[in-house]
């Protein structure tokens, strides 16, 4: 037997769970403890209240008699009698007039005070730290009977204490307490005692077994902790010794894999020792049969590119040459699902037929080899690499069936996962071979690529060349003097080029550069462009290349050539031997005729050098297309620009007379200049200059219209800057709109509107400071009115003489209306601008109005002004989103609403702060 190993009683489990139950339980017996106490002390509490009635009983007669008589003395042994009982602590008497008689011992004053009364009636307050400052009182009326006829006499009071309480419960509550210490030690001990026998022994005799337990004597081992009974002990006894012989079953069957191994890897040697596909598709199913006696076994691969399942190898002693023949002559449809071999594939998962039914319903393609191989039994399996499906292998008993269990099944598998590497690699390897071939074909063809690239490389790099100095000009001669430097005079032997562009209009060819030889007089070439070439078949040469869009390469200038299809005049003035013309195309549209001529040579040019030729042109003609489109846009931007002078001339005429919006939208078409109108939703503005017409008779007339062109002035400038249409300017009335003929929107039209009023207010502060200079000692004031809703706006009068345009409807008169209700420099608008600029714009609410023309009352709101600008001014703040909305008007704030305000806010800021952490 193990010798058990010994743990101090701190560290064994029995101390740790003893903890952690004794911590319940002295808090469980201290909770008992308490109640049991409190219990206690009120059960004796009572106790005292019934002896006090008690007593109350036994002395009332004397109390009553002494009253009656009016004895004093007798009174006075009374009480004293009273007192000599333990648990009273003061007696008060009273007459039935509720005036004090006779008092002893420690008692309550009319003021509710504890005080101490002697013998004597002295009076003396008793301490605050006096225990017998917490009284018990109880109230009982003293009668007296008298020939049958009872009179009430006075009233008693009996006093006591908790002290008196405590007296009788000290001894109750010291019993309470060393009964719950001496439980407690006891269970203590018991548990720790009982805990090591039961717990703590049987674990250390495990824990010895486990330290002495050796792997290799694992199968007499077993160990006995000794406890008696059945307990979750004995169930850890049970599990521990079922665990080693386990154990040693395990070491076992490591023996057997490890033999496994071994034969596996002797397998794996003999199959990478070659990587012909057949050599290891060979050695893999010889390494099988050594182990597992299978009648047949075959190997099919996929064939991804024809989609079917090939009959690669198969062997078996009692399989035929003439059965192996037909067996690989099978082809299996990979996607046909008619075979186990293709469900084996597409499951990716094995089959094991341990018995084969001979009746029993066989796939079609299962058929065909079942014909072949009458098996009895089979098992398939997928051949996967890297989760890719190369093949399926099958194992097959003829003669008996087979059953193989799951380790054995696992084994087969680990046989297959080698076997499916191995094969992988053979046809990695026969693929690579094949791959080797074809490069090798394709390095030659490469090389020979490479010398014709190296022909093309000059030609190349004097493209680029060209096109670094054609993309930097935009006239046709220095596009030309390029081509020719950098290209024809280093490579082919041209003197000359004509240049011919196709003019749409006319269907013509015109001459737009020549590049000719030094000795050509230039006044003898310069009839040539004037000559116009048509775009038809006696257009010659030419005409010929713009029609058919190919080359033209003449080598040499025949009579035959020269009547019928050279241009005479240009053979007049130059009689070239050869020519090559090439046509100019820009997205698939012709352009034009490059045309390069030799007079005395004849040009060996082959086909590639043409195609050369013809990718310089192909490259150079979007250039000269350009150069092209740039003279047309130089001359169209002249003709642009002495309209745009033109129109802005008369634009600035019209600005003087109609609304710049309407200008503007009448210059951009936007506008036409007719009868006709439409309904918008617009927000109207009408103002009112009051005091104005009292300066009349205090003012010069000179100084009073400078005055008023003044105003005027600067409220049109305004409303212009916030895009506002100006209706009618009648001196000390304007009318303005916004919504038409641009508009931004109903709210941004309305905020616009406000935003615009508030302006011309502060604007006409400041001109009263300056026209308070001029004399003006009556300031002017201004009343607003803005209302918004649909109106008919458009073009209005006479079609043949004169239009006028403006707007009409009952929410013109409105707006109208609320500017002659507004008091001085007051903005009043209605219920309908108001909703539209409710967070936007702060304002105060005024009394319904009735208005003429008006179904029912209109509600009114004073602006104050937008809170943008307010938060500018600090006076108010606001801030709106989709999950917080706050406004604070600085201006109205009480002091102590400003310290609530600052509490919420600080408030909401710690939960930000709070979110904010824990995201």
């Amino acid at each position: 037997m193990a010798k058990p190993v010994v743990v101090s009683i701190k560290d064994s489990i029995t101390a740790k769970l003893l903890k952690v139950v004794f911590g319940f339980y002295l808090l469980i017996a201290l909770s008992v403890t308490l109640v049991h106490m409190m219990a206690e002390y009120y059960n004796t509490k009572d106790g005292v209240y019934q002896d006090m009635v008690l007593f109350q009983k036994t002395f009332t007669g004397a109390l009553s008699l002494a009253l009656w008589n009016v004895n004093f003395e007798a009174l006075k042994f009374t009480l004293d009698g009273m007192l000599e009982v333990p648990i009273i602590v003061g007696i008060h008497i009273t007459e039935e007039t509720e005036k004090e008689t006779m008092a002893r011992g420690i008692v309550r004053d009319e003021f509710g005070v504890p005080i101490f009364i002697d013998e004597n009636g002295n009076r003396q307050p008793v301490p605050e730290d006096n225990p017998f400052s917490e009284l018990l009182e109880y109230r009982f009326p003293i009668y007296h009977d008298d020939a049958g006829e009872t009179f009430v006499v006075g009233e008693g009071i009996i006093y006591s204490s908790t002290s008196k309480v405590f007296e009788k419960v000290q001894y109750g509550f010291l019993f309470i307490i060393i009964n719950s210490i001496i439980k407690t030690v006891a269970l203590w001990v018991i548990f720790l005692w009982v805990g090591r026998r039961l717990l703590t022994q049987p674990l250390s005799i495990l824990v010895a077994f486990t330290k002495r337990l050796r792997l290799e004597d694992l199968k007499n081992a077993k160990v006995d902790i000794q406890t008696k009974g059945f307990s979750e002990l004995k169930v850890l006894e049970a599990a521990f010794n079922d665990m080693t012989q386990k154990l040693h079953q395990n070491a076992n069957e490591l023996e057997k894999a490890y033999a496994e191994i071994s034969h596996l890897n002797q397998m794996m040697l003999a199959v990478n020792a070659t990587l012909d596909l057949d050599e290891v598709m060979s050695e893999a199913i010889e390494a099988i049969k050594s182990v597992f006696n299978f009648d047949v076994t075959t190997i099919q691969l996929v064939d991804y590119d024809k989609q079917e399942l090939v009959q690669h190898k198969i062997y078996g002693e009692r399989i035929s040459d003439a059965q192996k023949e037909k067996f690989q002559s099978v082809k299996i449809d990979l996607w046909g699902m008619d075979s186990l071999s293709s469900a084996v594939i597409h499951a990716k998962e094995l089959i094991h037929l341990p018995e084969v039914i001979a009746d029993a319903p066989v796939l079609e393609a299962d058929r065909r080899i079942f014909d072949i191989i009458p098996y009895v039994s089979a098992l398939i399996l997928p051949l996967i690499i890297q989760k890719r499906v190369v093949g399926c292998i099958g194992f097959y008993g003829m003669a008996s069936s087979f059953e193989l269990n799951k380790a054995e099944i696992e084994t087969v598998k680990r046989y297959v996962i080698q076997i499916a590497t191995a094969i992988n690699n053979a046809r990695l390897f026969t693929h690579l071979q094949e791959t080797t071939g074809r490069l090798e074909s394709q390095t030659l063809a490469l090389n020979k690529a490479l010398q014709q690239a190296q022909r093309r490389e000059q030609d190349i790099r004097q493209l680029n060349s060209l096109l670094y100095e054609v993309k930097s000009t935009l006239h046709h001669k220095e596009i030309l003097r390029s081509l020719m430097s950098s290209v024809l005079i280093d490579r082919f032997p041209f003197e000359g080029i004509f240049l011919h562009l196709v003019d749409k209009e006319h269907q013509t060819l015109q001459l737009e550069t020549a590049l000719l030889p030094t000795e050509v007089d230039s006044s003898v070439t310069d009839p040539l462009y004037e000559i116009s070439i048509p775009l038809a078949p006696e257009g010659g040469m030419f005409a010929f290349v713009c029609m058919v869009r190919q080359s033209l390469y003449i080598t040499e200038m025949l009579p035959e050539i020269r009547k019928s299809f050279i241009n005479r005049q240009y053979q007049e003035v130059l009689p070239f031997m050869s020519a090559l013309l090439l046509p100019l195309t820009v997205q698939h549209r012709i352009v034009g005729v490059l045309t390069l001529f030799h007079r005395d040579q004849r040009p060996d040019l082959i086909e590639e050098d043409i195609q050369v030729l013809q990718s310089y042109v192909d490259h150079i003609t979007p250039s000269i297309n350009n150069a092209q489109l740039y003279e047309q846009v130089q001359k169209s931007q002249r003709e642009i620009q002495e309209r745009n002078d033109t129109l802005s001339t008369l634009s600035f005429k019209l600005s003087r007379y109609l609304s710049p919006q309407l200008v503007d939208s009448i210059l951009a078409g936007t506008t036409d200049a007719r009868l006709g109108s439409q309904r918008k939703k617009l927000s109207i503005f009408f103002s009112r200059l009051t005091g104005f017409t009292e300066l009349t008779d205090t003012l010069e007339s000179e100084t009073l219209t400078e005055l008023l062109n003044h105003y005027v002035k600067e409220m049109t400038r305004i409303a212009i800057k916030h895009g506002g249409t100006i209706d009618k300017i009648t001196g000390e009335m304007i009318m303005v709109f916004f919504g038409d003929p641009m508009s931004q929107g109903e709210e941004p039209d309305a905020l616009a509107c406000v935003n615009m009023a508030l302006e011309m207010r502060d604007s006409l502060k400041l001109l009263r400071r300056a026209w308070e200079k001029k004399g003006m000692y009556k300031p002017l004031h201004l009343h607003i009115g803005i209302n918004s809703g649909y109106c008919t706006v458009g073009n209005f009068g006479s079609a043949s003489y004169r239009l006028n345009y403006t707007i009409v409807g009952g929410q013109v008169n409105l707006a109208n209306k609320l500017h002659a209700m507004a008091d001085e420099d007051q903005i009043l608008i209605s219920y309908e601008t108001y909703a539209l600029l409710d967070e936007q714009v702060a304002c105060e609410k005024q009394e319904e109005v009735v208005v003429t023309g008006q179904e029912y009352p209109v509600q009114t709101y004073n602006v104050l002004d937008t809170y943008e600008r307010l938060n500018q001014k600090m006076q108010s703040w606001k801030h709106k989103s989709a999950g917080a909305q706050l406004s604070v008007d600085f201006h109205r704030l009480q002091e102590a609403e400003k310290l609530r305000l600052v509490t919420s806010i600080q408030k909401a800021i710690d939960r930000l702060e709070n979110d904010l952490g824990q995201g």
